[in-house]
């Protein structure tokens, strides 16, 4: 997925390997409780992560390590990422009353 206006860097998305874990998971979980949930939750994080494409600064920043974090869902699910070169690069995904464990995902 790239996004971003005329004659601006257009960023694509990456996923650390637990990150994509945890979205698996989490979709998985809400298809055993509703598959309609299942579904909402799909839709609103790849919203999410596309306005992120577009708007990369526009999440909080939670580190000094430029990671920030995307609170989306009415399920109350948030991601955290960082920029690194081209990439808009998914550290983790998590439901707001988890942990925010991203520094393991992370150097």
């Amino acid at each position: 997925m790239k996004c971003g206006t005329k004659g601006e860097m257009r960023l694509s998305d990456a996923y650390h390997p637990l990150a994509i874990d945890e979205l698996l998971s989490i979709e998985r979980y809400l298809e055993d409780s509703q598959k309609a949930l299942a579904l909402e939750f799909r839709a609103e994080f790849d919203e999410a992560v596309i306005q992120v494409l577009e708007f990369p600064e526009s999440a909080s920043l939670v580190s000094p390590l430029s990671i920030r974090r995307r609170i989306f869902s009415r399920l109350q699910y948030r991601f955290f990422y960082v920029v690194e070169d081209s990439y808009l690069v998914i550290l983790s995904v998590k439901h707001r009353r988890q942990l925010d464990d991203w520094t393991t995902h992370y150097p």
